[in-house]
């Protein structure tokens, strides 16, 4: 047969028995005032309503989670601390100078890319009639070789962005 209580006394000390962790008054509050802990109505408390509202309500003694309520408490509050911890560290990195934001880092090698870019293009239309007159070709085919040589260019430029947007996809 279930085990009867006859006041929040005995409540209380049967439970700091099994290892809950609570106090005359607070079981008195949740019992009067709000609703945690509910008696029959001879005004007893059966020892499966007690046990309830301890696992769902309390927290053990040792500390150990138990009941539902409680152990999603203590989850939650797990998850708060360790995205807290890693929000400091990301902070403390930045401050540092190990990381820098994301758009800087592509506003830096956007700059670097049209430099690139300007460079090899200048290479090509100076450079031409070296190549042309290093070879003894025709140098009527300067322009020719300028068109090719920007053609290498921009698919140099467009292998080495494709490249940069699959690391930045990963």
């Amino acid at each position: 047969m279930a085990k009867l209580f006859k006041n929040i006394d005995e409540v209380v000390n049967y439970l700091t028995d099994e290892g809950w962790k609570i106090s005359v008054p607070s079981a008195y509050r949740h019992w009067s005032k709000e609703g945690k802990l509910r008696a029959r109505k001879d005004r007893k408390f059966s020892e499966g309503a007690v046990l309830e509202y301890a696992a769902t309500h309390l927290s053990r003694i040792d500390g150990a989670p138990e009941g539902t309520l409680a152990e999603e408490k203590l989850r939650a509050e797990i998850e708060r601390i360790k995205a807290d911890a890693a929000t400091r560290e990301l902070k403390l990195r930045q401050l540092t100078g190990e990381l820098i934001p994301k758009s800087d880092v592509e506003f830096m090698l956007s700059e670097r890319a049209v430099a690139l870019k300007n460079y090899l293009d200048a290479i090509a239309r100076t450079g031409s009639a070296r190549v042309v007159k290093i070879v003894s070709g025709d140098a009527t085919k300067t322009n020719d070789l300028t068109a090719w040589w920007l053609a290498m260019n921009r698919k140099a430029l467009d292998n080495y962005a494709r490249h940069l947007m699959e690391e930045v996809d990963e």
